[in-house]
């Protein structure tokens, strides 16, 4: 990926006291020094080549005062030295050059555009009137499009620069979780993004109580407590620092396992539910009382007759009877059976 800004300092200054620097971006839209607050050159030798800016103090002022400082944008509408506030030169050996400007360009080329903005005026947003046309950032003052196959016409909205510089500490500092956006109103009006920039600080338990940490300047993801720092940026019409109260940053959403089905829970309607219908039962003939009879008396059993077994003595009865004194005995094979026989007068 090419390099947006060689020597960067997104929300304060860059001071060079000497030594050789060289400082080179090669994106499309790329700075090849930054520092939004302001930028100083003391001493040294200095080189800073970027395709928008050499050299950039979007908020602030730019003084060299003493080294040799070449400061070149290379890019078509490129600018040498760029600063919201003064360029102030008190000595040394400077040399700035800027790129062409654009007139025209070929369908699908990206094209770098700088707004120009006058010392009692502020940069607003850009805005077309072709559709389909989208800008890279549309309220920064260096953005990039993409060239569409007809004419198009940009405008760079301007604002007026606030009279006096007004102090947004006596303001507010509104922090939106949802939008990620922090909202700065001073004077009882919304202070442009522009005019300040903010940082955040972690709240962290400790022994002794809460300790602030310093989390960045990007919007926090992590799960935690946070305040957000506003400070005014030079030359933007405003001064001073406010800070927000203390807010919460939720923990995301896991992300969902592509291979693990999804479990809708339903949900009861009771107005969906139809409520079962139970048919009466028909009425039932109760039969009349049965009379139970009583308790039936013992039968009486009669004895058994005694009856009279013969002996057989023939050869071909398989029984053999034996009899001893009044008791016959029928022998059979394998079991026995004795039966009183009676005695013949």
């Amino acid at each position: 990926m090419p390099d947006i800004f060689s020597i960067n300092y997104n929300n304060g200054y860059v001071t060079i006291n000497g030594g050789t620097v060289e400082a080179t971006a090669t994106a499309d839209y790329g700075v090849g020094i930054l520092g939004n607050s302001g930028v100083t050159i003391n001493g040294g030798k200095v080189t800073a080549t970027g395709k928008a800016y050499g050299i950039c103090a979007q908020f602030g002022s730019v003084t060299i005062n003493g080294g040799t400082v070449e400061a070149t944008a290379s890019g078509t509408g490129g600018v040498g030295i760029r600063a919201s506030g003064n360029v102030t030169i008190d000595g040394g050996d400077v040399t700035a050059s800027g790129g062409e400007e654009v007139t025209e360009a070929v369908p699908g080329e990206d094209v770098t555009i700088i707004a120009v903005v006058p010392d009692d005026k502020v940069f607003d947003k850009w805005t077309t009137e072709n559709e389909g046309v989208e800008f890279a950032d549309a309220t920064s003052e260096i953005t990039v499009f993409t060239m569409p196959a007809e004419d198009v016409k940009i405008k760079a909205n301007l604002k007026e620069k606030p009279s006096g510089d007004i102090d947004i500490s006596t303001g507010t500092v509104t922090v939106d979780t949802s939008e990620k956006r922090v909202t700065v109103t001073a004077n009882g009006e919304t202070v442009p993004e522009d005019a300040y920039h903010v940082i955040f600080f972690a709240i962290r338990e400790t022994e002794t109580g809460e300790a602030a940490e310093r989390a960045g300047t990007e919007f926090p993801t992590a799960a935690g407590k946070y305040i957000a720092a506003v400070v005014a940026n030079d030359g933007s019409g405003y001064t001073g620092e406010n800070r927000s109260e203390p807010f919460t940053v939720d923990a995301p959403d896991p992300e969902p396992d592509p291979e693990r089905p999804l479990f809708v829970k339903p949900v009861y309607d009771p107005s969906k539910v139809k409520q079962a219908k139970t048919k009466a039962p028909e009425e039932t003939t109760v039969p009349e009382e049965t009379t139970v009879p009583e308790k039936v008396s013992e039968t009486t059993m009669a004895a058994p007759v005694e009856t009279d077994i013969p002996v057989d003595t023939g050869d071909t009865n398989p029984h053999t009877g034996v009899a001893f004194g009044g008791i016959a005995v029928l022998m059979t094979a394998g079991a026995a059976m004795i039966v009183s026989k009676k005695r013949k007068k």
